[in-house]
């Protein structure tokens, strides 16, 4: 684990796809345990990232900071999106 990470998680190999596209591998792996500082768990299983300060990255060498913006119903066909901020609060 990060030492300084909030957030910590341990994944366990289940497999791997080797990608003949672009000579790359898709990884599986289980979650077997999430270690956290704090209480970040929403009562819908959403766990709030916004809530520990934490980042996150994008490929090997991108950082982003974490704020939450919106959260939507699940997408249906044929339906406009619509936002469930306010139920889950």
């Amino acid at each position: 684990f990060v030492k300084e990470s909030k957030l910590k998680y341990l994944l366990s190999l289940k497999e791997v796809i080797p990608i003949k596209l672009n000579n790359t591998f898709l990884v599986i792996g289980q979650l077997e345990c999430v270690l956290l500082e704090k209480p970040i768990i929403e009562f819908d299983g959403l766990l709030s990232l916004d809530k520990i300060d934490t980042v996150t990255c994008n490929g090997s060498n991108a950082y982003y900071n974490t704020s939450l913006i919106d959260r939507f119903e699940y997408a249906k066909p044929y339906l406009p999106l619509k936002s469930i901020i306010e139920s889950v609060k």
